[in-house]
């Protein structure tokens, strides 16, 4: 399975509305419940974000939604340490005071 059918896969199961950002053109759109802004996931990277989106959806703080992404990486037998790196990275760069959260 790839990353983008992983990716419908972990939507339909949530029920959860997925909206390309490069089809947007920067436009949001407002009032729809539980829709994913996000790239279509292409790597490990990627699709770590994307979870991590999902994560929020479903009512996850940032370091739980960061948990949850790596949850899925393992769940969908993803390399869950290259999206364990992905994550950290993401972490010291962006919030790096939530990194000794993360497991």
């Amino acid at each position: 399975m790839d990353d983008w059918s992983q990716a419908l896969s972990l939507l339909r199961r949530h029920k959860i509305k997925w909206v390309d950002t490069a089809a947007l053109n920067g436009l949001a759109q407002d009032g729809v419940f539980r829709q994913i802004y996000a790239a279509r996931p292409t790597d490990a990277r990627t699709f770590a974000i994307f979870c991590h989106e999902v994560g929020h959806i479903l009512g996850s703080g940032e370091v739980e939604a960061w948990n949850f992404a790596l949850s899925q990486a393992r769940e969908f037998r993803l390399p869950a340490e290259e999206v364990k790196s992905a994550i950290r990275m993401y972490l010291v760069q962006y919030a790096p005071s939530l990194l000794m959260h993360f497991y």
